[in-house]
């Protein structure tokens, strides 16, 4: 064993290398599985990978949960939709429906293990929104083809076979995208390479939203637009108020032009019928007002068109309430909906001080801070599903580990990037780091 010991470096300094190069690969490949092809066979084969392979560090991951109070909120969510079987209106269907989105809970344990500094989230974003700058920038590419530059803009969101399942879901992931595409020029400038690259990202993104033309996910741009102005002066008093005051002039403006842009928007159709289904189901959870009806859209379909007195007549059939918060009372009653709410609160609360501190990972914040708030306002009107319910929830993750203890647990820094230490400090003595993964200082500035 001694003899070969004088090898030893050498061999882990080659793993050390290989690894370091394949794993960007091996991140796309997962973000191509995961946004691409949820529900495939091999994208449900790599979840059960990292989740047995999180195993032997699932502590990790349990702290993460019970160490703050937005993860016992995002528990007691998950152990509320569970007991909800004990009183659902057609418990065989909530069954069938956790059944199916287990891959989800599993994924988001192994998101809690592997994602447990900022450096690690920030290349799973880069990685997710590379894979879909791709995808939508091709799929704007396939349908200019297929209908040609006169119908482009009139048919696009109708032309099947959709590539992220709806146009609704693929707009929402553009908004999300949109953002990263932003975090990449601000954190790789004057990088000409990691400037064009965010740059691409974020126009492959803007040009998908106004090509397929959907007015929830463009919505959400328009007010993430807002809120960005006023979230990224949060740190900088004196910003503030001018942050506030031109987030308004901005809001004006997406008011006024946004009907302009988007000719849906002009369209007297009650919102799709969308009116017509929030009164009923309002009217619905009358009926059980505490504990709801049970977890899934097939309870919900079954409820709505069967069980109760048939429907208002709309223009569409509808699979939920096309509200979050709606469909969050629906299913789980004033309970359901009161759990919901901490959770997100808890977790907007603590985004909001994190952002109030200047330090080395306030661009990664504001972007988590961004995507959550772009799905919440598109689920003021809808219901973010498919890929976009994914989304929401993985960012469940980022959110605690962004936020726990925060803000002391990042080190400061002044306005000028530079690192700030109270006086009497040695200058020499470790930083006080978060997480045990965060020690480079190779992180956007």
């Amino acid at each position: 064993m001694g003899s070969l010991s004088p090898t030893t470096p050498p061999v882990r300094a080659a793993f050390s290398t290989v690894e370091r190069r394949v794993r960007p690969f091996l991140a796309l490949v997962a973000a191509f599985l995961v946004w691409a092809l949820p529900s495939k066979l091999p994208t449900l084969i790599l979840i059960v990978a990292a989740c047995l392979a999180a195993l032997p560090l699932a502590r990790r991951g349990a702290s993460l949960w019970l160490s703050s109070p937005g993860g016992m909120a995002a528990l007691a969510v998950a152990a509320y939709a569970l007991l909800s079987l004990l009183w659902s209106a057609h418990p065989d269907l909530s069954a069938r429906e956790l059944g199916k989105d287990l891959p989800v809970a599993l994924g988001l344990f192994a998101l809690s293990v592997w994602l447990s500094s900022p450096e690690k989230i920030e290349a799973a974003c880069l990685a997710s929104a590379s894979v879909l700058g791709v995808i939508l920038a091709a799929d704007v590419i396939r349908l200019a083809a297929a209908l040609g530059p006169t119908d482009l803009l009139a048919q696009a969101r109708y032309f099947k076979p959709y590539w992220l399942t709806h146009p609704n879901t693929a707009g929402l992931l553009a908004v999300l995208t949109f953002w990263t595409g932003l975090y990449i020029v601000r954190t790789r400038w004057p990088s000409w390479g990691g400037t064009a690259w965010g740059v691409g990202i974020a126009t492959a993104s803007l040009v998908h939203l106004f090509v397929m033309g959907s007015r929830g996910p463009q919505a959400a741009l328009g007010g993430t637009a807002v809120a960005a102005l006023v979230l990224a002066t949060a740190a900088q008093p004196r910003l503030r108020w001018w942050g506030l005051f031109v987030a308004l002039l901005l809001a004006g403006v997406v008011v006024v032009v946004g009907p302009h842009l988007n000719a849906r928007f002009r369209l007297n159709d009650q919102l799709a019928g969308r009116t017509v289904v929030w009164r009923q189901t309002w009217t619905l959870t009358r009926e059980r007002p505490w504990l709801g009806f049970g977890y899934g859209k097939k309870v919900f379909e079954k409820v709505y068109y069967e069980d109760a007195a048939p429907p208002p007549p709309a223009p569409h059939r509808f699979p939920h309430p096309h509200h979050y918060f709606l469909f969050a009372l629906f299913q789980g009653g004033r309970i359901g909906l009161v759990l919901r709410l901490t959770l997100w609160i808890l977790l907007g609360l603590g985004l909001w001080k994190t952002l109030c501190q200047i330090h080395r990972w306030h661009p990664l914040t504001l972007l988590i801070t961004l995507q959550i708030l772009a799905l919440h306002l598109y689920g003021l009107a809808d219901f973010p599903d498919s890929q976009a319910a994914m989304a929401m929830l993985a960012l469940i993750v980022p959110a605690l580990v962004l936020t726990r203890q925060a803000p002391e647990r990042f080190k400061p820094t002044t306005p000028s990037g530079s690192p700030e230490r109270p006086d009497g400090d040695d200058p020499k003595a470790p930083a006080d780091t978060p997480w045990a993964e965060s020690r480079s200082d190779n992180g956007p500035h």
